[in-house]
């Protein structure tokens, strides 16, 4: 469950626009790379 939670807060911060990450001092590549490992975590199993 706690994965969910993450994967989704991730997915949703990176649908920000740029400005807005930046703004609040958030790196997307960051953010992108929490959902790959979100995605290989799950396929792993």
């Amino acid at each position: 469950m706690q994965l969910f939670g993450l994967t989704a807060l991730a997915a949703a911060l990176a649908n920000l626009p740029v400005q807005t990450l930046d703004e609040h001092g958030i790196n997307r590549n960051y953010l992108l790379a929490v959902l790959g490992w979100a995605f290989r975590s799950s396929t792993a199993s």
